[in-house]
């Protein structure tokens, strides 16, 4: 249970920068404590937010949802984008010297010949093998792409996910490469029955 809260823990510095502005954020953005969701709620969250419901992922279990998170490359990038090559491989394309590096600028200036420092170690196929659509309908339509972005992002950050849907504005004024969005939601499901004591951990303070 320990090593599940520090996991969790280490995201929400993500976004909550310093325990100082934590309220702040937290009032500004609708930012509230994780809690067990359902594709139906999750679904209803989009709507109200006028959020695309197209590549629409969540993780696919909750062993999945804990595998992914306590491994350091999504967890490093998460709640923000990962961004991959045709072939799956991760581009090694984020600023580390800015705190916030939504991908914005990369994506406007993406161009065919663009040189980035591929991560063989870390793939696309990889990281959606801890998913499944969101419902039945949905499907990974990242075919003919010269470029796969995967958006994590969760509910209960209120209105700060507009941070990172905004990346949708980026993709479209890019006319030279085309990027496929992949939207992966980092809920808690309530179909995987966890126990209030496994749900509990995962509050941040």
């Amino acid at each position: 249970m320990k090593t599940n809260h520090l996991v969790w823990l280490g995201i929400i510095p993500l976004i909550l920068i310093t325990s100082s502005c934590k309220e702040i954020m937290m009032m500004r953005y609708g930012i509230h404590q994780p809690r067990e969701e359902t594709p139906e709620s999750i679904f209803s969250f989009m709507e109200k937010m006028d959020y695309p419901n197209e590549n629409t992922f969540v993780f696919k279990d909750s062993s999945a949802f804990y595998a992914c998170l306590r491994d350091s490359v999504f967890r490093n990038n998460a709640l923000g984008t990962l961004f991959f090559s045709p072939q799956g491989l991760l581009d090694n394309y984020k600023d580390t010297s800015r705190c916030q590096w939504p991908g914005g600028y990369f994506i406007r200036n993406l161009k065919h010949d663009t040189i980035y420092h591929a991560d063989t170690g870390y793939t696309l196929q990889k990281l959606m093998d801890y998913t499944i659509p969101l419902n039945e309908s949905t499907k990974r339509d990242t075919a003919n792409a010269d470029y796969i972005v995967v958006i994590s992002w969760a509910t209960f950050l209120g209105k700060y996910n507009e941070r990172l849907f905004s990346i949708r504005s980026a993709i479209s004024e890019n006319k030279e490469v085309k990027v496929s969005p992949v939207f992966l939601c980092i809920d808690m499901l309530k179909e995987w029955r966890m126990t209030k004591r496994e749900a509990a951990v995962l509050q941040f303070e």
